[in-house]
């Protein structure tokens, strides 16, 4: 698990892993720079459990914070975490006992229930078997899907490995772009059990850097067909690097498209707290008609 500035929830989303009952583990927790109190925070955790590994560095990214941290791993088996989520009762026990029933899965994962930052149940992420095989082996971009989140997935450690480990070039989409190539070795298995809560937050880069996780998703199905044609993808990867390796910070556009995102979750639940997100996105787009027609059928 890769930590920046997490105080406020770090000891939930570290409970909720300390308290998997069936599984023997180590918990190894990367603090990426953080400048609040989440070191502290861990330092007294670590004291507590044996189980935890703490290992820091200056703050470079979560995908450089997981490369360090799945080096690190000793255990036949690794599982993601992100931290503010939460993993429920029973789910390493399951995916473990997945991974060592099938011998051709190298990964699994599980479905995924999503909450706002306010707490607020916004839907359940659920794939098949079938959906997540096919979709990390897609024809066109169109068919290229992942699991249900990043976090929830547990993954065989010499797979990972084997087909090149994260990758430094994707700050962003880094675990879809894993996905494609270990699904190279094997079978991806789609648990439907919700095993997996995460809270969708208004600076995380998947809300915050959509635009740039649309390209990124581009140049994985560009590395997909590239290894299927060539039996590598080194040039299509240096175009990666030319493209996503570059700093970038959040827009207030892009807040605009959070709030106007988990308004539109809010509505389809029937929830009238839509309003107020809605209401929020009119303030940098107030001529934005399909905001504005949210707005109004969240009235009636």
């Amino acid at each position: 698990m890769s930590v920046y500035n997490e105080q406020d929830t770090l000891r939930a989303t570290v409970d909720s892993v300390l308290n998997q009952e069936g599984v023997r583990f180590e918990f190894i927790i990367i603090d990426d720079g953080s400048t609040d109190a989440s070191v502290n925070i861990l330092k007294e955790i670590a004291r507590l459990d044996p189980r935890i590994r703490i290992l820091r560095q200056d703050n470079q990214g979560i995908t450089k914070a997981l490369i360090k941290g799945c080096r690190h791993a000793e255990g036949e088996f690794i599982a993601r975490q992100d931290a503010g989520d939460i993993s429920l009762p029973g789910r390493l026990k399951t995916q473990l006992s997945i991974l060592r029933s099938q011998r051709g899965a190298v990964l699994c994962s599980t479905g995924t229930q999503y909450f706002s930052e306010l707490g607020e149940r916004l839907m359940e992420a659920t794939i098949s078997s079938h959906q997540a095989n096919a979709g990390l082996r897609p024809n066109t971009l169109d068919d290229l899907i992942g699991p249900t989140h990043h976090g929830c997935v547990m993954f065989r450690k010499q797979a990972y490995f084997e087909c090149g480990q994260y990758r430094a070039e994707f700050k962003v989409a880094q675990d879809l772009d894993l996905w494609t190539r270990m699904i190279e070795l094997g079978l991806h298995v789609a648990l439907p059990d919700m095993f997996y809560q995460a809270v969708l937050r208004p600076n995380a880069i998947s809300s915050t850097h959509r635009d740039r996780q649309e390209r990124a998703r581009r140049l994985i199905f560009q590395c997909i067909k590239q290894r299927a044609d060539l039996g590598t993808d080194a040039s299509a990867l240096q175009v990666v690097a030319n493209e996503l390796t570059k700093p970038f910070t959040a827009t207030g556009q892009s807040a605009t498209e959070y709030d106007y995102f988990i308004g539109s979750l809010l509505l389809q639940t029937g929830s009238k707290n839509c309003r107020a997100y809605f209401k929020r996105a009119l303030v940098n787009r107030p001529f934005d008609l399909k905001v504005w027609f949210k707005l109004i059928k969240a009235y009636f």
